[in-house]
């Protein structure tokens, strides 16, 4: 009797696994369905200029955010600037080799979008000097596509290998295109 207590157990729990995997799978499935749909949607800019010295942070955030607004034909840049800022007083968004990713959630947003820029005398963060500075906006109702565009940032400027002297002084458009392809792959 005491094997058949263990088959029966062994039975009822590949049962609840199967219920369990199923859900796993369905999530996942859906999950990477969305994950597509992020990569094919994003928006991806360079700007083409070296934001001039002297240009302070705070300054940077709303100078990005407007320009953003004016390439993507969103209305209002307020509430991306407001909103990468707030983020910024939680914990500063200074990754370290130069790299400054402000990141913005909006409500309403209709999808994401990255707009990369340089700046040759570096911008003060509140934690380091930003030579590369990536601005990410996402709509709120996708909490998770800013951690993925965050994360492939993070990892297309740490991977790569290059120097901030190559930042500064690749095209606009091929960094683009490089940060891109980071985004989708």
């Amino acid at each position: 009797m005491i094997p058949g207590i263990k088959c029966a157990l062994s039975v009822r729990f590949l049962w609840e696994m199967a219920c369990v995997s199923e859900r796993v799978v369905v999530w996942c499935a859906h999950h990477i369905a969305a994950m597509e749909t992020l990569y094919q949607e994003t928006l991806v800019y360079a700007r083409r200029e070296v934001l001039p010295a002297g240009t302070r942070h705070p300054e940077v955030v709303y100078q990005l955010s407007e320009e953003l607004c004016a390439l993507t034909g969103w209305e209002n840049a307020t509430p991306i600037s407001t909103s990468a800022l707030d983020r910024e007083m939680l914990e500063p968004t200074y990754m370290g080799h130069g790299l400054a990713i402000p990141h913005a959630r909006v409500a309403g947003l209709p999808q994401a979008a990255v707009y990369l820029c340089r700046a040759t005398e570096g911008i003060e963060c509140p934690s380091g000097t930003a030579t590369l500075i990536v601005m990410i906006a996402v709509p709120m109702e996708k909490p998770d596509w800013y951690l993925h565009l965050l994360s492939r940032t993070i990892r297309w400027r740490m991977r790569s290998g290059h120097t901030e002297e190559y930042f500064l002084n690749t095209p606009a458009e091929e960094l683009c295109r490089s940060l891109r392809e980071a985004i989708i792959s």
